[in-house]
């Protein structure tokens, strides 16, 4: 390494403020931080490099400081610049004071990867340091405020990106909560489980998408920030974005792809990809800035997910279960919920499914006729998943799905939730009617040999009452240190008339 004395020292402190000023387009800097393209590609390969000493294990969110030994100006800069595999990603560059240029990732870095930093002046002089990220997430959050601290009573929440090397190809958002429950009703002394819940609509794009779980978790009216809250548990949400992506199928029928339901669609994504259809699949992903493969096994995603986010926080003695998770959805986030739950119930301990009796997915695979296919049953079950269905294995997790007895915001005439030939299946094995197709699927499952709970809210729409809420968390409550599902039954029955079957 080359030794000698430098005009600039590199400050290592990651800074919390944006800077008095920031470069635009109008500087002459572009997205990447380079003035004069052409000069600073020759510059990369000729002469000799002042170097810094490698960094490591620099946070997620690092931004560097330079400071020059006088004053600095735009125009003395040719390039700023932080490369990655031979090429640079987008930064903000900014002046602060008299002599200090900062340098601000837009997006967060990698974990574990290698990068440089690499600075140009128009006095002929080059600059890089090399660094590397770190491999883990403390850096990017303050563990004093973890809940673990007893002292520490305000909810956080917590930003993952995505980590494809550990198996998820999306961000996701940890929800810690206070410590306001922590000792009431025994969730201090009992089993904790993280619940999962998945964002109910959202926009297409990555950063809209993000916007709204963060506003969700933030949200204490949420009905599963709520339960996750008065059980004193953390709660995970992903953020990959919805993206109604529409195509025409091998048979020329419109499909729209509904990630945040599960819909048949999304299930067997990887499949679709390979028909000549794929290219108008890629290209609609495309236009909203989207890779369509990082949505293939996107339920597998969510356990891994699951299984980081558990071990993560158990690393900060937060003393969560690890093999088993809660699920909590509401509307589309409860028929994601409900499906996810007959797809893996071995991860699942208990599932509450929101506005979904008329849309649950059968154990069966044949009803008056009709092949019943994912999402609807489970008659091509081994060709989604590459194993056969189990009932048994359904049956021991605890399962409740409810509805508004007035709900008329349903899913069944939406192109998104269903194609032409499963809203055919389903009108001709149940009904076009809501409240009858409700009840003919609580029949079918219960005779099937499907044990759950199932509930229609009286007089609620699109919604639930306060006794459905309160249910709820006695139902989560009630199994959390149970070997076998327990099914509490509803205090106001006539709020909340239900169907009951379990094993004796």
């Amino acid at each position: 390494m080359k030794k000698t004395t430098l005009p600039i020292t590199l400050i290592l402190g990651l800074l919390l403020g944006w800077p008095n000023f920031t470069a635009s387009a109008h500087d002459g800097l572009d997205q990447f931080g380079i003035k004069n393209e052409t000069l600073v590609t020759a510059r990369l390969q000729a002469g000799e490099w002042n170097e810094f000493p490698l960094k490591t294990d620099v946070p997620l969110e690092k931004e560097w400081t330079v400071t020059f030994n006088q004053e600095v100006t735009l125009n003395k800069v040719d390039g700023a610049v932080i490369e990655k595999s031979g090429e640079f990603i987008p930064v903000k560059i900014s002046i602060s004071g008299l002599n200090q240029l900062t340098i601000h990732p837009i997006e967060r870095y990698e974990t574990n990867q290698a990068y440089t930093l690499k600075i140009f002046l128009n006095n002929g002089n080059r600059y890089k340091m090399p660094f590397k990220t770190t491999s883990d997430l403390n850096s990017i959050i303050d563990p004093v405020k973890v809940a673990a601290d007893p002292n520490y009573t305000d909810s956080q929440i917590i930003r993952v990106p995505a980590m494809p090397e550990k198996g998820f190809n999306f961000p996701y958002y940890i929800r810690i909560p206070s410590a306001n429950y922590k000792y009431q009703d025994g969730n201090n002394r009992a089993k904790r489980y993280i619940v999962l819940d998945t964002a109910n609509s959202g926009p297409t794009s990555a950063d809209g998408t993000e916007y709204w779980v963060k506003r969700t978790l933030h949200d204490q009216s949420q009905f599963s920030v709520q339960t996750a809250e008065q059980l004193w548990v953390p709660m995970i949400m992903p953020a990959a974005p919805r993206s109604h992506v529409c195509y025409r199928d091998e048979n020329r029928e419109m499909n729209c792809i509904d990630e945040h339901s599960f819909d048949r669609d999304t299930a067997r994504f990887k499949q679709l990809l390979t028909f000549d259809f794929a290219k108008d699949i890629r290209r609609g992903y495309e236009e909203l800035s989207l890779n369509a493969e990082d949505y293939i096994d996107y339920d597998e995603q969510i356990i891994a997910m699951f299984k980081h986010a558990a071990a993560y926080l158990n690393s900060y003695v937060q003393s969560v279960e690890t093999d088993q998770m809660y699920l909590s959805g509401y509307s589309s986030g409860g028929t994601f919920t409900d499906r996810f739950s007959m797809l893996h119930p071995e991860v699942v301990k208990a599932v509450a499914s929101g506005a979904t009796l008329d849309d649950m997915m059968m154990p069966v695979a044949q009803h008056k006729g009709q092949s019943l296919i994912f999402p609807i049953g489970v008659s091509d079950y081994e060709m989604i998943t590459e194993k056969k269905f189990s009932l048994p294995d359904v049956n021991k997790m605890a399962k409740l799905v409810y509805m508004g007895k007035d709900d008329s915001n349903v899913t069944l005439p939406y192109t998104d939730a269903f194609s032409e030939t499963e809203r055919n299946i389903i009108i001709r094995a149940f009904s076009k009617e809501t409240l009858p197709r409700a009840e003919m699927m609580m029949d079918l499952y219960h005779q099937s040999g499907g044990n759950a709970m199932f509930i229609l809210d009286v007089g609620i729409g699109h919604g639930y009452s306060e006794e459905m809420k309160d249910y709820q968390i006695e139902f989560f409550k009630a199994n959390r240190d149970s070997k076998q599902p327990v099914y509490p039954i509803p205090k106001n029955t006539r709020q909340l008339e239900y169907k009951l079957q379990q094993d004796k």
